[in-house]
């Protein structure tokens, strides 16, 4: 994963944390938008986050109102869609579910191979 060391001063996020009215603002901001990359890269979401894993999160005082001021239109970093969130430029920085599940498969398939030569004594 790769973040700017700058993050938390984002202009973004700072304007982020600024709209939710709150002192906690901009970490409450900074913290939801890192674990929505977290948790797509994890589940291979290719950038979309639920609105129902935003609505379980406990530790962010209202997830609904940081989503929401994360995709405002001067701040862009989550695009609102069908059933939740996307992450503006989730791409430019992972890869695509499709190319990390081909991935997989051609390295299951590769250790699979490796090991029936091993057992038939090929290696």
């Amino acid at each position: 994963m790769v973040l700017a060391d700058t993050l938390a001063e984002h202009p973004k996020i700072v304007l982020a944390g600024t709209l939710l009215g709150v002192v906690t603002g901009r970490s409450e901001a900074l913290a939801m938008y890192v674990a929505a990359i977290g948790y797509s890269r994890h589940y291979i979401t290719d950038g979309f986050i639920s609105d129902a894993w935003i609505s379980e999160l406990r530790w962010i005082s209202s997830g609904e109102a940081v989503a929401k001021a994360l995709s405002a239109p001067r701040v862009c970093l989550w695009k609102r869609v069908k059933g939740g969130y996307r992450i503006h430029d989730f791409h430019h920085w992972n890869a695509k579910a499709s190319d990390i599940k081909q991935k997989r498969l051609s390295e299951r398939q590769r250790l699979a191979a490796h090991r029936t030569a091993k057992r038939n004594g090929h290696v």
